[in-house]
């Protein structure tokens, strides 16, 4: 009986072990945070720091290492910070990476312009900032320029 508690005990001490890993991470980042690393993500989607989308539901991604804790935050205007998102079932958007190495999270966008920062952290407290912009068109932006001749407003220059 004394080994039940005993191995009850240390899983409850396991376990908000882990969850502490989660505190690490703030509720609100500066502006002018820059981390102390730069290998410890690496953001495939979006592509570049600053781009444009007509859909409202965007798919963020990028490649780190196991053990590796990733958060999310949004640009709040009224604060002047990043603010730690939520996920959808109230909890912090933090995830820890797992052997595959991938990272993905689903955001929704407010139209025109998202400002979003991915905090990454290793087991030893090294820190990574990634920051970009992520555009939401109107659907009838994104129409023009896909009908959009530019080939008629470069023809000048091309003769």
């Amino acid at each position: 009986m004394k080994r039940i508690a005993l191995a009850f005990a240390l899983a409850i001490v396991v376990l908000f072990t882990s969850i502490s890993a989660f505190a690490d991470h703030p509720v609100s980042i500066s502006i002018y945070d820059a981390g102390n690393a730069t290998n410890l993500i690496s953001i495939k989607k979006p592509e570049t720091a600053i781009s444009a989308t007509s859909k409202k539901i965007y798919g963020i991604s990028g490649i780190s290492s196991q053990g590796v804790t990733v958060a999310i935050y949004k640009y709040s205007s009224l604060s002047g910070e990043y603010v730690l998102m939520k996920n959808k079932d109230g909890t912090n958007a933090i995830t820890t990476i797992g052997a595959s190495g991938l990272y993905i999270k689903q955001v929704t966008l407010n139209e025109g312009e998202n400002k979003f920062l991915i905090r990454a952290e290793s087991p030893n407290g090294s820190y990574q900032i990634v920051k970009f912009e992520i555009s939401l068109l109107t659907q009838e932006t994104a129409d023009s320029l896909r009908t959009f001749d530019f080939s008629s407003v470069f023809s000048g220059w091309l003769n």
